[in-house]
């Protein structure tokens, strides 16, 4: 059986942080039997399979599960093989196996506990013997006085328990199950009566007397107490099983872990020792990978430092693994719990030693990595010489004391490594207060950049410099892998008439198609007409049918010619997709590949018979999109034999991406590395055998490379190449390091470190025309600069390069000063001099190494579009320009230095939201408290804003008009005086009172083809929709018109998801001008439309002639949802693909415009391991004070903080303390209330 995917997006129209596998496993959950109230279901078992990374000395990096699936899934027959992909917009793939294959499999029955599998903190408990009741108040007479207890418990409406009259505990929150220990409460106590309430409550746990009796409870089971040593007790006829608990919208239904008994202890004992592994392969090397000298990255030594960790911690890693599932837990299940415990801590301490060793490894790295960036900024700082002198001696004997752990390393001594480590830290702590001057600042580590918004970020898009994205591939040819990704055929098909027009088949038809890359959105390429037919044409039902005019929607189609090398035949073929969105068909040969569905597989097998083995195959992709980005948005894209398809791993640095490959022997040249650097467009290149190839154009979707140019010893060579091969030419007679091979469309430059002994460009083992450069040994590091489509690189930029990238930047070291001679002119005004840190390539011939230093890309963007009070002396403008800007550099320097206004903390705002206001306020109530109180916490906290979304169509909130869009209500003073009130009381705890309507609506409306009333199609047929609600914007403002600037801001509209980016663009300037007309101080809020407000769409977004607007988006960074097992920093969650890649375009927009940006929604929830959330919100709130981006976090509630509510009742949630913390550095309500307070003086 196969499993129909719904697309799962927590909040209407968002795609899942998790991507696609959430979205998979929201698909699963469907087909389960469960029910709320308690009842039996039939469910399934899912087969582990994790994915493993092949890497040259070890098999360690291996993800499972998702761990919230699997708790929940029991008994069945049915067996999937996982396949893998994350989000589209997340090109960052930090692990890819590219073994996809869907495996139907029978699975034997077994029972998956929730504690087999990995919980560091929080649990989602599905093991309740309990039932759901709604009355409980179990009563004990106890033979002996009580000793101790506990309880674990969940409430429907949350939980009030009381023993013995004393109250235990009154919780709120519905989404958290509690637990208690009761000893306080009944110890010396022989009656004993527990009340649960105050509605429906499952509850179980027990009571202990002095002499060790038991008396176990459950609500719902009837047992006989004391219990005897050893005794099962049943559960409830109905035990109580949690519904779904994955999504924004779900209950969590969330427990921490328990430890009360030894039942619990060991579940917990098994579980978290098992989360160790997971944050080991998750996190640990994670960051051990990501720390690592760019020279250890590109060499395949087994001596590197990382490599040996990494290989010591294995066989501890293995060992814990085989206690834990071959002992541990099934002494736990056979209800031997001493000896479960005993084992679990037995497994726990061989990870230690893994641990030590992994972390060890990693702080030499960091601490080696401080040395460096100290050292440059000793170099860059006024030091007296004395100072100066002093500083270097500590830096040397720091650096000494590294040599040192090295040497311990190469022993295994992790401790002495550690202890060495430990040393150095000291001394740096010592340095780093003598390098601390006035008006001077620098961060603790290389590659930040705390007070520079305009310096540099981790993202490949930048610079265009990621390798999947080349015309052509690096890859050992006798790996039956043809890569796909690339130029594709595409063209839209709103009337679904493709198939009869056989745009599936190799039939050539006069239609308009278009060249369009994949993977990567369709509307990213321009694709963005409306079509009036979507959704309702949609092969699936969708699981929202609003969304009815984000252009483009509807089917389109992907074709492609391969050429199949005829070798192949008699082999298992497979087709790679990745993943497209929403739904898809595959077509072989104008043949199809099974149906269409939803979120379909990301590989398929092609039966061989409809395959044409050396020759031209088509493969045609139909792909319907209703939401979101459209078409295939993310790979792999790839036609290959089954067993060909190498593993990757991808990990980030902290300015650099780092790709490595391994493929499957007895593929030669197994292993393959590519680290794309932030500051250079080049990328360097490592292979672990004596040669380097280049091909797969025609794959690609390119045309091959026409000629070869080179310096030779006899003068410049400039061959032709032809189509058919057959050159080899004498490595031996290149004069320079280079070879530029120059096609149709595109160059690209290959500057080699040494000679090579040949070069042949001709036919290989896939019958694909390429070049090989052979080499008398390997391995062979090398480093290549592909140009855009349309660039060309002349013989004098060859040679320009071939020395620039002799010295690599792979690192950099900022330090940013006020200058006080030009601070009384501009006190934001900011000297910012970056050192840069190389790794130096080699090279050969007649061409010396040529240094330079990179102007940040974010300040090159910023000069061409002028941004102020930018400045910088002389710097060179190389040929190289990337899609946002030219590419500077400063010849024959390490260091740049430039002028920038620092952001203006002042202005930036700090609040938070919350939603409907109610016609009274005793209807407002949350979680016990009144609005009032409400408003006084969010004061109190420091907020200096709140974003109040009101419904002011809705007769059940604040209705102003009859209907969204309507005319207003008439007679209507009591809501309007409502609405003065919310607004007097919000200001009353001195915060803004930011005006929003919730302007959403889920009824499709028939007479627009059920296009929503907040849309794009239903504003043009229905043109009174703008007059209104221009209308009532227009009496808000003119009503608060006289209010103090500070008080009130208007936020127009929420997430106008169905007004299209073109229809947007217009309706701003139209109803700013309305605003302004009455109200001309107060705050204008633009949220970029079309997208959930999503920041990737402030890309279509065009800014207002107005100098007080602020431009808003929406984002949902770390995941939106529930995530036991996302660690962060971590494989599955990272700085790049939870800040830098979904906020680029945000930040381009407010560069490119000079406007202001502010985050309008956010929010995380707290059920993560350990304190990885806060670490994630620090992190965050870090990188928008950088930017000087504004936030507002969604939301209050008072009613539940399992989600992103900050408080239910009186708890308050793990979260408050930091975003207090980012409050006070800096913010427009800290410079208000200081403005105030001066003036009270």
């Amino acid at each position: 059986m196969l499993v129909e995917c719904t697309k799962w997006t927590s909040k209407p129209g968002k795609t899942s942080r998790s991507g696609w596998l959430s979205s998979w496993i929201k698909g699963i959950d469907s087909i389960l039997a469960t029910t709320s109230s308690g009842a039996s279901r039939t469910t399934l078992n899912l087969q582990r399979c994790a994915f493993k990374t092949l890497s040259a000395s070890l098999k360690i990096v291996q993800f499972d599960w998702k761990e919230d699936l699997s708790t929940r899934l029991h008994e069945g027959t049915f067996c999937e093989t996982i396949r893998h992909r994350m989000k589209a917009s997340v090109r960052l793939r930090m692990v890819l196996v590219a073994h996809f294959a869907i495996a139907l499999l029978p699975c034997p029955k077994a029972q998956a506990e929730w504690w087999e599998h990995p919980h560091d903190k929080w649990y989602l408990k599905d093991d309740w013997k309990a039932a759901d009741v709604e009355h409980y108040t179990p009563a004990f007479t106890m033979q002996n006085p009580a000793a101790s207890g506990w309880v674990v418990v969940w409430g429907d409406n949350g939980v009030e328990l009381s023993a013995n009259g004393a109250v235990v505990m009154k919780e709120v929150d519905r989404g958290l199950v509690y637990n208690a220990d009761l000893t306080p409460f009944v110890r010396g106590a022989r009656d004993v009566k527990l009340q649960f309430g105050p509605a429906h409550i499952v509850a179980e746990g027990e009571l202990v007397d002095d002499q060790g009796r038991r008396y176990p409870f459950a609500s719902g089971c009837d047992w006989k107490v004391p219990v005897a040593p050893g005794t099962k007790l049943p559960p409830a006829a109905r035990p109580y099983r949690p519904g779904e608990s994955s999504g924004a919208f779900n209950l969590a239904h969330n427990g921490l872990l328990l430890r009360y008994n030894d039942e619990e202890r060991g579940k917990a004992a098994i579980s978290k020792t098992l989360a160790r592994v997971q944050r080991l392969r998750d996190q640990s090397i994670f960051l051990l990978r990501r720390f690592r000298p760019a020279e250890e990255i590109l060499t395949f030594s087994p001596d590197t430092l990382w490599r040996r960790a990494e290989r010591f911690a294995a066989e501890p890693v293995s060992g814990a693994e085989a206690i834990l599932k071959e002992q541990a837990i099934p002494a736990q299940k056979e209800g031997s719990f001493t000896k479960a415990i005993s084992l679990a801590e037995k497994a726990g301490t061989l990870l230690a030693s893994a641990e030590l060793t992994i972390n060890a490894a990693r702080e030499v790295e960091q601490t080696e990595r401080r040395i460096q960036h100290f050292t440059a900024c000793a170099a860059l700082l006024a030091l007296s010489v004395p100072a100066a002198q002093s500083v270097k001696d500590d830096l040397d004997e720091a650096w000494r004391r590294m040599v040192i752990a090295r040497y311990e390393a190469t022993f295994n001594d992790w401790d002495a490594v550690q202890k060495h480590v430990a040393t150095a830290r000291d001394i740096l702590t010592s340095a780093r207060a003598r390098l601390a001057l006035p008006n001077v600042s620098f961060a603790e580590a290389p590659d930040e950049f705390p007070d520079d918004r305009f310096a540099w970020l981790n993202t490949t898009e930048l610079m265009n410099n990621d390798p999947s994205r080349w015309t052509f591939t690096i890859a050992p040819s006798t790996a039956a892998y043809l890569d796909l990704a690339g130029r594709w055929d595409f063209r839209t098909d709103p009337n679904n008439e493709g198939e009869k027009l056989g745009w599936h088949t190799a039939k050539q038809d006069s239609g308009s198609w278009k060249k369009l890359v994949a993977p990567e959105p369709w509307e990213r390429q321009g694709v963005a007409q409306d079509n009036p037919r979507s959704p309702g044409d949609a092969p699936y039902r969708p699981g929202d049918m609003r969304f009815g005019d984000k252009p483009y929607n509807g089917f389109a189609w992907y074709r492609k010619g391969v050429l199949l090398p005829a070798k192949w035949e008699g082999k298992k073929i497979r087709l790679a997709t990745g993943q497209i969105q929403n739904w898809a068909r595959i077509f072989v040969n104008g043949w199809p590949l099974g149906k269409g569905q939803q979120s379909p597989p990301p590989t398929h097998e092609v039966p061989t018979d409809l395959l044409l083995f050396g020759q031209t195959n088509v493969i045609a992709i139909q792909v319907y999109n209703h939401d979101n980005f459209g078409g295939i948005i993310s790979g792999p894209l790839a036609l290959f034999v089954e067993g060909n398809a190498p593993g990757l791993v991808e990990t980030p640095g902290s300015l650099s991406f780092v790709k490595e490959y391994a493929w499957p022997s007895p593929v030669t040249g197994t292993h393959l590395t590519f680290l794309a650097g932030a500051m250079s467009p080049a990328v360097m290149v490592a292979v672990d055998e004596p040669k380097l190839e280049l091909w797969g154009w025609e794959a690609r979707g390119f045309a091959a490379p026409t000629n070869i140019t080179f310096a030779a010893k006899k003068g410049m060579q400039r061959l032709p190449l032809s189509p058919d091969g057959g050159m080899l030419l004498n490595g031996a007679a290149m004069s320079e390091n280079w070879i530029r091979l120059q096609g149709a469309e595109a160059d690209a430059l290959i500057v080699l470190e040494r000679a090579p002994a040949s070069l042949a460009w001709k036919s290989n083992a896939q019958d694909a025309i390429g070049l090989t450069i052979t080499f008398n040994s390997g391995p062979v590091r090398a480093a290549i600069l592909s140009t855009l489509a349309g660039t060309r690189l002349t013989e004098m930029d060859c040679r320009y390069w071939a020395r620039a990238l002799r010295r690599y930047p792979v690192a950099a070291s900022e330090c940013t000063a006020i200058e006080r001679n030009l601070a009384t002119v501009d006190p934001l005004l900011r000297l910012h001099t970056i050192r840069y840190h190389y790794l130096d390539l080699g090279g050969f011939g007649d061409l010396s190494p040529l240094t330079v230093a990179p102007v940040p890309m974010l300040f090159s963007y910023g000069l061409e579009y002028r941004s102020p009070s930018l400045q910088i002396g002389v710097t060179k403008k190389t040929p190289f320009h990337s899609v946002h800007a030219p590419y500077r550099v400063v010849e024959n320097s390490e260091t740049v230095q430039y002028r920038a206004r620092a952001v203006d903390r002042s202005k930036v705002r700090k609040g938070v939201g919350e939603l409907f206001g109610k016609v009274k306020p005793e209807f407002n109530a949350r979680g016990g408290a009144g609005e009032d109180e409400m408003f006084r916490r969010m004061g109190r906290w420091g907020f200096d804003h709140c974003r109040y979304a009101f419904a002011f169509h809705a007769d059940w909130d604040l209705p102003l008009v009859k209907y969204l869009g309507g005319p207003l209500l008439e007679d209507n003073d009591a809501t309007w005086q409502r609405l003065d009130q919310l607004v007097d009381k919000c200001n009353g705890a001195g915060m803004q009172m930011m005006l929003c309507w919730f302007f959403n609506e889920d009824t499709p409306q028939i007479d627009t083809a059920g296009a929503v009333r907040n849309s794009t199609r239903y504003w043009r047929a229905h043109p009174e929709t703008k007059t209104n609600v221009f209308e009532l914007w227009r009496q808000i403002a003119a009503r608060y018109a006289d209010r103090p600037e500070w008080a009130v801001s208007y936020d127009f509209f929420n997430e106008p998801a169905y007004l299209n980016p073109d229809h947007w663009n217009e309706l701003m300037p139209e109803l700013t001008a309305v605003i302004r007309s009455v109200d001309r101080k107060h705050l204008i809020v633009w949220e970029s439309a079309d997208g959930w407000a999503q920041p990737e769409w402030c890309a279509w977004l065009k800014p207002v002639k107005d100098a007080n607007v602020l431009y808003s988006f929406h984002h949902y960074g770390k995941h939106w949802g529930y995530a036991y097992d996302e660690y962060y920093p971590g494989y599955k969650s990272t700085t790049e693909r939870t800040q830098i890649e979904p906020w680029l375009e945000a930040i381009l927009f407010s560069i490119r415009n000079h406007a202001p940006i502010h985050c309008g929604e956010f929010g995380v929830s707290m059920i993560q391991p350990d304190e990885d959330g806060e670490a994630w919100l620090n992190d965050y709130l870090g990188f928008f004070e950088r930017f000087g981006i504004g936030w507002n976090w969604w939301n209050y509630s008072g009613s539940d903080v399992y989600r992103t509510g900050l408080c239910a009742g009186d708890r308050i949630s793990p979260f408050v303390p930091v975003l207090q913390k980012w409050i006070n550095r800096s913010g427009w309500g800290a410079s208000r209330r200081a403005a105030a307070g001066k003036t009270s003086q």
